[in-house]
C-alpha cells in the first residue's frame, strides 16, 4: 500500500495505455480534496509528454540484466514506482551497515 499525499497523482497509467486496466484502487484515510482531469484533457495537456517519459524509463529498464525476461508491459507498470534521484560527487547513497529499502539503477554517471 502506498500513501499518497499533497502533490501526488494516480490513474494516469490507465489513461496513457488505453487498453490497460486499473492496477490499484484508492481509499481516502481522511477528508481529501482532489483535482480531476478527464481523459481528453489529460491527453491534450500532458499525456504525450508523460507517455514519452514512461517509455524512456521502460527502455532504460530493459538494459539491466535484472529485468531480463520481464515483459515490456510489466516494465511500463514498474516505471510508475521509479523515482529519479540525482547525486553529486562524493554523496553517500549507502554506508556500510545501513539497511537498504530499495534498488538503484544508474541512468548516467559512475557509482
Amino acid at each position: 500500500m502506498a500513501l499518497l499525499t499533497d502533490g501526488h497523482g494516480f490513474g494516469e497509467l490507465a489513461l496513457i495505455h488505453k487498453k490497460a486496466t486499473r492496477a490499484a484502487r484508492c481509499q481516502c484515510i481522511e477528508d481529501t480534496y482532489c483535482a480531476i482531469l478527464t481523459r481528453k484533457d489529460f491527453e491534450t495537456v500532458i499525456g504525450a509528454g508523460m507517455e514519452r517519459r514512461i517509455n524512456e524509463k521502460a527502455k532504460l529498464m530493459q538494459k539491466f540484466m535484472i529485468t531480463k525476461g520481464i515483459t515490456l508491459q510489466t516494465l511500463l507498470r514498474l516505471t510508475y514506482f521509479l523515482r529519479e534521484k540525482r547525486y553529486t560527487r562524493r554523496d553517500y547513497v549507502y554506508k556500510e551497515g545501513d539497511i537498504s529499502d530499495g534498488i538503484h539503477f544508474i541512468k548516467a554517471g559512475e557509482f
